[in-house]
């Protein structure tokens, strides 16, 4: 048998075993992470759904706007099961035993990612579901759907990767749950570092980047106002905040545009 073959078989097995012990824990493989997103969706959607329409808002619909993060926010919340199961087989010498057998180490690894992208695959696709059943479309068709379960598969391996990381170096499962809350910041990091016309107007008319106290004042909750949301009462159009520039004059625009 070639080592290859070999590899794969034995990552199989271990593929197998992190499905039987995600059946012994369903509620928390596979329900929390659905839950707890389309619960997000379902919220937000309440909440804020009617900043659609103030003028500049990038999106016709509110939902359409947020689909994307909510269904990568499955992801993110379901992370680390797979990893608290490997600190449990370093702690009861069940890897000790696998050592004393002809099992590539690079197994054990491969059959939990290949698990965890498996598993991202469910609630992704619910998410989806109810962003589409709440008025989100799908101009992708079906290889926009499968291309979006791919990412998601992908974004669960590589984010899976750091809690993998993380529990060989300590063995301690409390750094796992610990761990859980950092794809908050992440996340808020990345929308800033986003691409540049996916940012609404009123983000980048700025001249400088933004600071969260700015964000806080001159986004669109700030410089932005409605009937709905109502006018910012420190911060009147054309003013000049000390942590953001000058309001620009497409947004004095979009402000008077809500106004009216």
């Amino acid at each position: 048998m070639s080592p290859t073959v070999k590899l794969l078989q034995d990552s199989a097995l271990i593929f197998g075993r992190s499905v039987r012990e995600a059946r012994r824990q369903a509620a928390l493989a596979f329900f929390a992470p659905t839950f707890l997103s389309v619960a997000i969706v379902l919220i937000f959607e309440a909440v804020y759904g009617s900043i659609a329409d103030v003028p500049g808002f990038p999106t016709e619909e509110f939902i359409a706007w947020v689909a994307p993060g909510a269904v990568f926010l499955s992801v993110f919340l379901g992370a680390g099961f797979t990893a608290g199961s490997v600190v449990r087989d370093a702690r009861s010498g069940y890897l000790d035993r696998l050592r004393l057998l002809p099992t590539r180490p690079a197994a054990l690894m491969i059959g939990r990612l290949a698990f965890d992208a498996v598993r991202a695959l469910p609630p992704a696709a619910a998410v989806f579901g109810v962003a589409l059943g709440l008025g989100a479309t799908n101009r992708g068709g079906v290889a926009g759907f499968v291309g979006l379960l791919g990412l998601s598969a992908a974004l669960a391996v590589a984010w899976n990767g750091i809690f993998y990381l993380a529990a060989l170096k300590t063995l301690n499962p409390a750094v796992i749950q610990g761990l859980q809350p950092i794809f908050m910041p992440v996340g808020d990091v990345l929308k800033l570092l986003g691409p540049y016309h996916l940012h609404a107007g009123v983000v980048r008319g700025r001249r400088k980047p933004q600071s969260v106290h700015c964000l806080g004042r001159c986004g669109p909750l700030g410089a932005v106002g409605s009937r709905r949301l109502g006018k910012h009462p420190d911060f009147p159009v054309g003013a000049r905040d000390p942590g953001c520039g000058n309001v620009s004059p497409r947004d004095q625009e979009v402000h008077r545009g809500g106004e009216g």
